[in-house]
């Protein structure tokens, strides 16, 4: 145990355990208030006095104009992950020329240690999903495959089951990231977009 956890409170370290839990249940970190009503703290007043004692003792970080936006320490905050093209053609998928962009992503996603990429989902509308550079794969698992001179994500079965010459297993999904739904439905129709 390390010493900065030494000198938390029982209660701040049980909000900063329910914080981890929620973070890897949810996607996301909880609100203010959801971390409140979990510990019958009336006042968000009250949870971000706890909020900045924390990230003053280290364990945590938090963006106080962002809502939802604290990072674990021990989780090593976040990391930039370069994003692939689909289409390598002749240049090498992991070289540099292939990165068409860079995703940041809470380092919590990122399980076990090891180089991790990102590509996009189908399309742009389908948002990122994050890979484990390996080169191995067991059933079931969703993986990133160099077939020919382009890249397919699918079960692994699958894409075995269409093994070519040139099958090479690049990363096993991790993470997917899809963007919030745009569409929104009111009962009142004084808000509708008709």
């Amino acid at each position: 145990m390390t010493s900065r956890k030494k000198n938390l409170t029982g209660r701040q370290s049980d909000i900063l355990k329910f914080i981890r839990n929620y973070i890897r249940q949810n996607g996301f970190a909880p609100s203010i208030r959801e971390i409140g009503s979990a510990f019958g703290i009336k006042s968000t007043n009250g949870v971000s006095a706890h909020l900045d004692a924390l990230e003053k003792k280290g364990v945590l970080k938090k963006e106080w104009k962002i809502a939802r936006a604290i990072s674990l320490k021990e989780d090593g905050g976040f990391q930039a992950l370069p994003v692939f093209g689909n289409n390598p053609q002749g240049i090498g998928f992991f070289s540099e020329e292939n990165v068409i962009g860079k995703l940041v992503v809470d380092s919590v996603f990122l399980r076990g240690k090891g180089e991790f990429f990102s590509m996009r989902a189908r399309d742009d509308r389908d948002g990122y999903m994050v890979f484990k550079k390996q080169r191995f794969a067991i059933r079931g698992d969703t993986v990133a495959a160099l077939l020919c001179d382009s890249v397919s994500i699918g079960d692994y079965d699958e894409i075995a089951a269409e093994k070519t010459a040139s099958f090479e297993i690049l990363g096993v999904a991790v993470a997917e990231f899809k963007p919030i739904s745009q569409s929104i439905s009111f009962s009142d129709k004084r808000y509708s977009a008709d």
